[in-house]
């Protein structure tokens, strides 16, 4: 089922986007329709790829398309490291606390983890 009024949404939750790939193989896409796909990625940033074999587009657009939906992998690259950092945090204080070490450099132990 298709929600596109927000009021019809489930209470406390946002309506999101959640497209990663889209598919738009020969559907006589030409170089009136690209402009608007380019601004689309640029919206929705989650689209990280798109295939668009069998249509007629002036490579040009095709290098934008490409440039866009590798900005937003790139985008969701960047938002998922933090989020690792955050964890790696949790896990390595969790670990001093069950092995009774106290204030042990987080820096430190990163550096031994990443050797």
């Amino acid at each position: 089922m298709v929600r596109k009024d927000p009021s019809l949404a489930p209470p406390n939750r946002r309506l999101t986007p959640s497209l990663k790939y889209l598919s738009m193989k020969n559907v006589d896409m030409s170089d009136l329709t690209a402009p608007i796909i380019t601004e689309v990625l640029q919206e929705n940033m989650r689209i990280q790829k798109i295939a668009i074999d069998g249509n007629t587009i002036n490579y040009k657009y095709l290098e934008e398309i490409a440039a866009s939906t590798k900005r937003n992998r790139d985008r969701k690259k960047e938002k998922c490291i933090p989020k690792y950092q955050n964890e790696l945090q949790k896990v390595i204080k969790s670990t001093q606390a069950s092995h009774g070490v106290r204030s042990a450099d987080p820096n430190k132990v990163k550096q031994q983890l990443y050797l």
